[in-house]
């Protein structure tokens, strides 16, 4: 086989913050015959190796019997560190790889283990999933944030929802290059990638936003069955191609104007999984017709959608932060009674409500009223169990996690001046501190 792809590997321990030196690392074949052994330098980087895959071509059309990549394995063995295994890296002709693997440490008086990562196919080869659980209905506490915000970490469940299955927290940038890693091919166009890319931050960014599973009392952000969410696989090797791009853009993600929140933006391989949102392999055919990323994402989303970047980069918080009553004041008032008022139009029992950000008398009666419909205590104030109800209904009105959303507008209190037309350049929303930017590059429309 005379097309090759190259894989390096970078080891680190406690949570990335040492690189591991000295360490040997053997790649084998699947039938464990040992092709290389290397040794990571003091930065806990190995040397580029060059390993047999495929032609580029098999990439590009979805019709062709043979897998685009071959597999391989990859032992690491570290003094004081538990053996690592990593079962079937994938790699792609002419595309660079790496693998990131943080090693768990020997403790006192542990026995030494082996511990192994299975990467298994690509998205794009399987059959997506689909079972007898069902997806969770978005009735008990959706929660919705005041803000746009990129999450310095991101938790992910290794299974669906409800199944007995590990989290693993790692930083949101890594959970991107993997996702994409995982679920696309290297080698197609650039705007394809970039279209993939987006739909894949901007499906994340709305779980987080919408505290989607959180929520639901689980103690995670995302799962990784493409039942319900994204295919992130813990210990997969990484591809450049993808990593310079999400480098690039991770923390940009698609808006539909006039909602301010990341776009829910479904999308499935499109030969064996239909949905009614992006085809993955239709992007590659439209990026060869000449289309760029935005033009790919407004053919399969609507011609109404920009793509916004934010600055705002924090660490996950939780949407609650404390009750709210008769002589409140402040964003979080006017969040209440923003959601109260749309819900209103659903519940035409709910009486009237002034988005002003002062807690008065109408204030209280439209929460009581609120209350009343909902079944909690007619008290009037806004304490948890009522705001994560508010949140959840309204979420539910405005169909936020769904690819109909309604679009979700902060309330602004006081309008800013010379804010320009929308939508247009440089153009500022949400609340103070979220500085979110609706980017309207030149680009043709299709």
């Amino acid at each position: 086989m005379d097309n090759k792809g190259t894989l390096e590997v970078r080891l680190t321990t406690a949570d990335h913050a040492l690189p591991v030196a000295s360490a040997e690392v053997t790649v084998f074949d699947m039938e464990l015959n040992s092709l290389y052994t290397l040794h990571t330098d003091q930065s806990g980087i190995t040397k580029w190796v060059e390993l047999p895959a495929p032609p580029a071509q098999t990439q590009l059309d979805s019709n062709l019997p043979v897998k685009p990549y071959s597999r391989y394995i990859v032992e690491i063995i570290a003094d004081g560190f538990h053996k690592t295994i990593v079962n079937g890296v994938q790699i792609y002709d002419n595309a660079p790889s790496y693998l990131p693997i943080n090693l768990k440490p020997l403790q006192k008086g542990q026995p030494p283990e082996e511990i192994w990562f299975d990467i298994g196919e690509n998205a794009l080869e399987m059959a997506w999933q689909s079972g007898s659980e069902s997806a969770p209905s978005i009735l008990p506490e959706v929660k919705i944030h005041r803000e746009v915000f990129i999450p310095t970490h991101i938790t992910v469940h290794l299974g669906t929802p409800a199944s007995n299955a590990r989290n693993v927290t790692v930083p949101f940038i890594d959970y991107i290059k993997n996702v994409a890693s995982s679920e696309i091919f290297p080698d197609w166009p650039y705007h394809s990638l970039r279209a993939n890319i987006h739909a894949q931050i901007s499906l994340a960014l709305n779980r987080v936003f919408t505290e989607w599973y959180r929520g639901k009392s689980y103690n995670f952000d995302i799962t990784n069955s493409t039942q319900f969410d994204q295919y992130f696989v813990e210990g997969r090797n990484i591809f450049e191609s993808v990593s310079v791009i999400a480098d690039e853009i991770f923390n940009s993600y698609i808006i539909r104007p006039p909602g301010v929140e990341p776009f829910f933006a479904e999308y499935c391989n499109g030969t064996t999984a239909w949905c009614p949102g992006m085809k993955q392999w239709g992007t590659v055919t439209l990026a060869n017709q000449g289309m760029n990323y935005l033009q790919i994402l407004r053919y399969y989303y609507g011609q109404s959608i920009y793509i916004a970047t934010t600055d705002n980069i924090r660490t996950p918080f939780e949407s609650f932060r404390g009750n709210l009553a008769l002589g409140s004041s402040g964003q979080d008032v006017a969040m209440i009674q923003m959601m109260l008022a749309r819900i209103g139009r659903n519940y035409p029992a709910m009486p009237a409500v002034s988005v002003d950000g002062s807690y008065g008398s109408q204030t209280v009666a439209a929460v009581r009223r609120f209350q009343q419909i909902f079944g909690l205590a007619q008290t009037g104030t806004v304490d948890r169990r009522t705001w994560y109800s508010i949140s959840n209904i309204y979420a539910a009105v405005m169909k936020l996690a769904e690819l109909g959303s309604e679009g979700h507008q902060p309330p602004v209190i006081i309008p800013p001046t010379g804010m320009p037309p929308f939508p247009g350049t440089n153009l500022s929303v949400g609340s103070s501190g979220n500085n979110v930017r609706l980017i309207q590059q030149a680009i043709n429309t299709i």
